[in-house]
């Protein structure tokens, strides 16, 4: 179970990277973000792989 404190720290979180995005944006970076999760794991190579041929679409 989650507790106060737990959600409290996701939310300050959450805030901050989305104040830290925008700042991006603003600055003129394309910002994507890569969750650890979809990129480790049995495939990690074929993952990485993917999602860096993806990146190199935005031009």
């Amino acid at each position: 179970m989650i507790t106060k404190k737990q959600l409290s720290f996701i939310d300050r979180n959450k805030k901050r990277d989305k104040a830290e995005i925008e700042q991006l944006q603003k600055d003129g970076w394309r910002v994507g973000v890569v969750w650890e999760c979809s990129i480790t794991g049995k495939g990690r190579a074929v993952k990485i792989r993917d999602v860096s041929e993806e990146i190199s679409f935005w031009g």
